[in-house]
């Protein structure tokens, strides 16, 4: 355990919007045949310039392939099992042909709302597609802009769906809201919404754009981070707010402090706070490789007059190296433009925190191989309790992962997996353990769906290669303790053909 080096972080901002504009179903669907939006700037950016970045990977590649023994054991009665399981938002539709697809989602009692940077998809929890619908249709935005990265949670004490997306239109300096947030009237997705069109004050120039925003939660606020980009696509930082309850639950007019972290933390993680604790925990990988640490700060009375924010604490781990190498496929051999991009080993998504427990996991360079790391941190005394590794194989590329835990100890993984020694694109992959299973062991499950081809269609020139969707999903089921739901992307069609594409998957799991 290493002391605090960081002690409370001034506010550098605030963040305001509304009254909320109310929208029906019937309200969105006015603008749902909207022509198909072009791409404005690449989307998910690197914090580090996009040159410095292709370097990085090709230098993590070039140590040459090491296979391992896999991070995972045991299968079978023992380990976890998936049943009810379907095809989720596919690249393509409401004419939006966009990648990657960023794929989020939230579980509730009895509906599945999945945001991609395509579509807001709404589908029973037995597999029944009841609703799609453009981004834009369903914030009620006639401009037709450039939104994406969309998160969704669904609060199960209040009976909310929230979703945020981010707006990257102003990267041309419009003035128009760096975000969208939008809070249900009732426990049904399918209906009428409360939509904020917030903005912020950060005495920035014109152009900053916000990117990678995250949604957490606990019992009195909303919890986002999100990453800042100025015009020329210089990172500035990554930034976190809450918004109380009590006034986004109610459509009410809100204005809140924005915190800004040290550059060099790089992306912060939110908590999905499971309890009443008051001290909400967000973790960030640090911009800096090899690392032996993993940065803690403290958010306090979130959703309040007198809300703080301090660090970062050093948590001790051991050490690893970012970015991972990108993903071979069946079909990549001497072609790196048909490599799949692992992200920057950032935390991808919301952590789970209950009574002094925080998980997280992220992908690492191990041997030439993109490997997830799982971990679960003790709060209070800045430790670790447990870490593990967890793959298909050992010789799969593994990464995109996501992991979520209830408050019994039990947790799952969901990641995405090739393995082009054995034949297999890119696989729906997921893992379990529970309170019983010997600490930094993830047991694993049955594949939940395969790729019918590599992928080919997605390549972004940035990068130089395929791009892949930066997150994945695991969710609690809310309706049944101890089952969760995972989330993640799989490719459809054929590269052969030219009709290859994203597309993404949904299974209910038992760790």
């Amino acid at each position: 355990m290493l002391a605090e080096s960081g002690g409370s972080i001034a506010p550098s901002g605030n963040t305001f919007g509304g009254p909320a504009k109310v929208l029906t179903p019937a309200q969105m669907n006015v603008a749902l045949q909207q022509a198909s939006r072009a791409p404005v700037g690449p989307i998910n950016r690197p914090t580090i310039p996009l040159d410095q970045y292709r370097a990085a990977k090709a230098a993590a590649a070039s140590e040459g392939f090491q296979a391992s023994t896999p991070g995972t054991t045991g299968t079978g009665a023992s380990g976890p099992t998936f049943g009810t399981n379907f095809t989720g938002a596919v690249e393509g539709e409401n004419s939006n042909d966009d990648f990657p697809p960023d794929a989020d989602s939230a579980v509730g009692p009895s509906q599945i709302l999945q945001p991609t940077n395509s579509s807001i998809d709404i589908w029973t929890k037995t597999g029944s597609h009841l609703h799609s619908i453009s981004e834009n249709s369903f914030v009620g935005n006639t401009s037709n802009d450039a939104l994406g990265d969309g998160r969704a949670i669904y609060d199960a004490v209040y009976n909310r769906w929230i979703v945020l997306m981010a707006d990257f239109s102003n990267v041309s300096g419009s003035g128009r809201p760096l975000y969208y947030l939008a809070v249900s009237q009732t426990s049904d997705a399918t209906g009428a919404y409360f939509v904020f069109a917030p903005n912020v004050s950060l005495n920035l120039p014109p152009g900053e754009v916000l990117d990678f925003p995250q949604l957490g939660l606990d019992q009195d606020a909303l919890l986002i981070t999100a990453n800042t980009f100025n015009r020329t696509e210089a990172f500035t930082g990554s930034i976190v707010f809450a918004i109380p309850k009590a006034l986004a639950y109610n459509g009410r007019q809100y204005s809140v402090p924005i915190f800004r972290a040290p550059i060099k933390s790089g992306t912060l993680a939110p908590p999905l706070v499971e309890d009443n604790n008051g001290a909400d925990f967000f973790v960030a990988v640090p911009m800096s490789s090899p690392a032996a640490v993993v940065q803690k700060f403290t958010m306090k009375e979130a959703g309040r007059s007198n809300v703080s924010f301090s660090g970062p604490t050093y948590i001790s781990v051991p050490s690893y190296r970012e970015p991972p190498p990108n993903a071979n496929q069946t079909c990549t051999g001497s072609n790196t433009e048909l490599q799949i991009d692992t992200s920057d080993g950032r935390f991808e998504n919301r952590s789970y925190q209950y009574g002094v427990f925080l998980w997280q996991t992220h992908p690492v360079n191990q041997g030439g191989r993109s490997v997830p790391v799982f971990y679960e941190f003790n709060t209070t005394s800045n430790s670790l309790v447990q870490r593990g590794m967890f793959s298909a194989s050992a010789t799969s590329f593994d990464f995109n992962p996501h992991i979520a835990a209830d408050t019994s100890g039990n947790a799952i993984v969901s990641w995405t997996a090739t393995e082009p020694t054995a034949g297999k694109d890119a696989l729906v992959m997921f893992a379990g353990r529970t309170s019983t299973t010997p600490l930094g062991v993830m047991l694993s499950g049955p594949t939940i769906a395969g790729s019918t081809s590599c992928l080919a269609d997605n390549y972004d020139r940035d990068f130089g290669n395929q791009r892949w969707g930066d997150y994945s999903a695991a969710n609690l089921d809310p309706a049944s303790p101890g089952s969760f739901w995972v989330t993640n992307e799989k490719i459809a069609g054929s590269a052969a053909s030219g009709t290859d594409y994203w597309a993404t998957h949904h299974a209910r799991v038992t760790p």
